[in-house]
């Protein structure tokens, strides 16, 4: 995995600035063209569902000055809620094509833990507890260009390159009981950078078809956190994390085709985040600046959705 994610940084840090002149390019065309080239447009919307996890730790130094690999481990399980998702694609030359994508979920339950260890691997536990994280939201948005193309009749491939951004607003707050005052901390996280994709489509019968999605996500990590019950931290931001990682999704549709316009969609999607080692730097209230490890965050996601698609033609 290592000397993959090596040739996609690579890969990624030449074609990241081609893909928005390409943009330039191809939507002007796309919108002002002339001619007899059909400019196909398809437009989705869904509802559905999306649990997500999130979890990361730093290393430090203990109560006693010595080192510590796992410090402190925060986990946000479940956090779950509904999601609406708008998506659209425009054929902007022959089977050239560039789209665009937007989701929202609304975060209605879930927990967070936060653990402090005094020893190395997470031994010795000083503090735990566990807090209500019922509360926040995920949304990303997605530029792309790709080629679609197509074999044996039923069947084509659609390779393709963008650019995405991920965001998060996570809250810890109240812990029925175990912390004194009106607890409302936040961690806000970003996840952004370009990314390569491939589609398979199989038209099963003229009204059933299938599409299976495969996509490498090349991101910086950045959060900011506002832990606002401990008064030896600033606020509104306590600390800071960065980190260089990469992300891992799939997904499937089902596409059932009502009309010669208007189609139904089933689909279920998974996403795997993760970054390397970076840097934690804490604000204290005095005016000082501590730097440590983050040892790595790991996020995962699974949603299903239902929703329409419409397919015009200019």
């Amino acid at each position: 995995m290592t000397s993959v994610h090596s040739v996609f940084t690579f890969f990624f840090q030449r074609v990241k600035f081609i893909i928005p002149w390409v943009f330039s390019f191809y939507l002007p065309v796309c919108l002002n063209a002339q001619g007899t080239i059909n400019h196909k447009l398809k437009l989705e919307a869904c509802i559905g569902y999306s649990v997500e996890n999130l979890d990361w730790s730093i290393a430090g130094l203990n109560s006693n000055s010595q080192h510590v690999n796992v410090l402190s481990e925060l986990e946000w399980k479940n956090t779950v809620g509904p999601c609406l998702f708008f998506g659209g694609e425009i054929y902007v030359w022959k089977e050239l094509f560039v789209g665009a994508d937007f989701s929202n979920t609304f975060i209605t339950s879930g927990s967070v833990t936060d653990t402090d260890f005094q020893t190395n691997n997470r031994e010795d536990v000083v503090f735990h507890d566990t807090f209500d994280s019922g509360k926040g939201r995920t949304w990303n948005f997605r530029t792309s260009i790709g080629y679609q193309i197509l074999f044996l009749k039923k069947y084509s491939i659609r390779p393709g390159l963008g650019y995405g951004s991920d965001l998060q607003s996570l809250f810890m707050l109240r812990d029925y009981g175990n912390v004194q005052g009106d607890m409302r901390s936040t961690y806000q996280t970003k996840w952004h950078g370009p990314f390569g994709g491939l589609d398979l489509i199989a038209h099963i019968t003229n009204r059933v078809s299938a599409r299976a999605r495969t996509t490498y996500h090349q991101v910086k990590y950045y959060a900011k956190a506002d832990w606002n019950l401990i008064q030896n931290f600033k606020h509104p931001i306590s600390f800071e994390h960065n980190a260089s990682g990469y992300g891992l999704s799939s997904s499937v549709d089902f596409v059932y085709l009502f009309t010669k316009r208007t189609s139904a969609i089933l689909s279920a999607r998974y996403s795997y985040w993760t970054t390397g080692k970076g840097t934690d730097t804490l604000y204290r209230s005095d005016g000082s600046v501590i730097i440590t490890q983050l040892n790595a965050v790991h996020r995962t996601n699974v949603t299903l959705s239902a929703g329409i698609e419409i397919t015009l033609i200019k």
